[in-house]
């Protein structure tokens, strides 16, 4: 038990270690697109199509078979990302309500 607190506590767990780096670099780019979408007044758009990605992780992990890439994934989330995103803008520039400012 102590063995594997050492290991843990001093990255040697190659599992850990892709954790961390994998939940720093999407902290960071969550960040900065956060910053972004506030600016632009944008935010509900990020909150929708952060909830329609999920939908698309979870039909491409299943479409993908034997390949479970993170390359297969990311494409699934952007390509439902990619129609929410059409589907919201074309929903609200033939839609007669005005937006809230």
């Amino acid at each position: 038990m102590a063995e594997r607190a050492v290991r843990f506590f001093t990255f040697q767990d190659p599992a850990l270690r892709h954790a961390l780096v994998g939940s720093m670099l999407l902290g960071i780019c969550c960040g900065l697109m956060g910053a972004f979408l506030v600016v632009r007044k944008l935010a509900l758009m990020g909150d929708a199509l952060s909830h329609a990605a999920l939908p698309g992780i979870c039909i491409a992990f299943l479409l993908a078979g034997e390949n479970k890439s993170p390359f297969v994934l990311l494409m699934g989330a952007a390509a439902a990302a990619c129609a929410s995103s059409t589907r919201s803008r074309s929903t609200s520039t033939t839609s007669r309500r005005t937006s809230p400012t």
